[in-house]
């Protein structure tokens, strides 16, 4: 970031990834819903993003930047697969709830990313 004029950045607290995962009625739902937007869909297209943007920048260091950023982000959308259908497994009353989310995705999505993560769909 110091490079490009944005000065230094250091590492600092990231109180959502501390926060405790919540319990009780409702939690598996949330849990699943938050896994799915976030890491199913949105690290998929992360990842694919910043994939794509690597092949066109001309530095060669941002460049690689952007390929290592594309490589960690699809390892989150994979943890994502892995861990929806676990989910479902543990808690079989989510079946509703993987409905409504990739209903709800496919409504929303630009064609573009529906292809992209269409096919990944199918696992879940």
């Amino acid at each position: 970031v110091e490079r490009f004029g944005g000065g230094k950045v250091d590492p600092s607290p990231l109180p959502a990834a501390v926060a405790p995962l919540r319990a009780g009625v409702g939690a598996p739902e949330a849990l699943y819903r938050d896994v799915f937007r976030g890491g199913a869909i949105g690290e998929t297209l992360a990842a694919a993003r910043a994939d794509v943007t690597s092949l066109t920048t001309k530095d060669p260091e941002l460049a690689a930047f952007r390929r290592e950023l594309a490589e960690d982000e699809a390892r989150h959308a994979a943890l994502a697969f892995r861990t929806l259908p676990w989910l479902s497994a543990t808690f079989p009353e989510l079946e509703a709830v993987r409905e409504e989310e990739t209903t709800a995705f496919r409504q929303g999505a630009s064609a573009a990313d529906r292809a992209l993560v269409e096919p990944l769909l199918v696992q879940l």
